[in-house]
C-alpha cells in the first residue's frame, strides 16, 4: 500500500514543471519563515532538495544569513541513521550523496539532536493529523524516535491526501507547511 502511494504522489510532483516549483517552494518559504517557532529558533535542521521536492536552497542561504545555524542529514549507511552536520556556506558546504541526495561535505562535524530547536523535514504524503509518508527508509523516523522535537514537514498541496497508511514506528509531524496554508497537525 504505502510503496503504490508513494508511486503516485511522486509522480503528480513530477508533473510539476520547474517554474511551479520555484513559485510554491517560494510560497511555502514565506510561510515557514512566518511561523513563530521558525523565528525562535536558533538551530534549524533542513534538508537539501532533491529533484521536485519544495526546494530549500534559498530558505538555508537566507536562514544562513539571518545568523542561524543550519544543519544538514547526512546518510550514515553504518548505522542506517541520520549524522547532524552544521554548515555554515550553502551551496559550497554540499556535495551530491548517496540516491544523489545534497549532503554535507563536512562528515566528521556531527552534533547531537539535543542542539537543534526545529526540524524542517520533508515527504512524499502527508495527511491532516500529521503522519507521513516517506522514501522508504526510515531514517527521521529513527532520529525522532525518542526525542519530541518540533517538526514541520514542507509540501506541496498535492501531497496532502485523506489519509497515510501508519504504522507505530512513524512519528508524525506537528505542523505541514504547504504553498497555501500551514496544517496543524493533532498527533
Amino acid at each position: 500500500m504505502k510503496s503504490i502511494l508513494r508511486k503516485q504522489i511522486k509522480q503528480l510532483r513530477k508533473q510539476l514543471t520547474w517554474q511551479e516549483v520555484a513559485e510554491k517552494s517560494l510560497a511555502v518559504q514565506n510561510l515557514l519563515f512566518s511561523l513563530p517557532e521558525f523565528k525562535q529558533s536558533r538551530s534549524v535542521m533542513f534538508y537539501a532538495s532533491y529533484q521536485k521536492e519544495v526546494r530549500t536552497h534559498e530558505a538555508i542561504k537566507k536562514t544562513l544569513a539571518e545568523q542561524k545555524q543550519v544543519i544538514l542529514p547526512l546518510i550514515d549507511q553504518k548505522t542506517a541513521g541520520l549524522k547532524l552536520i552544521p554548515i555554515s556556506n550553502y551551496p559550497d558546504d554540499v556535495e551530491p550523496g548517496l540516491f544523489g541526495i545534497p549532503q554535507p561535505i563536512n562528515k566528521g562535524q556531527a552534533i547531537s539532536l539535543d542542539l537543534v530547536e526545529l526540524i524542517i523535514l520533508p515527504g512524499v504524503a502527508f495527511d491532516y493529523e500529521g503522519n507521513r509518508l516517506g522514501y522508504g527508509g526510515g531514517f527521521y523516523d529513527k532520529l525522532l524516535a525518542n526525542q519530541k522535537k518540533p517538526t514541520i514537514a514542507l509540501a506541496f498541496e498535492l501531497q496532502i491526501i485523506a489519509e497515510v497508511p501508519r504504522q507505530s514506528h512513524d512519528i508524525q509531524v506537528d505542523k505541514i507547511v504547504t504553498e497555501e496554508r500551514v496544517i496543524i497537525c493533532n498527533p
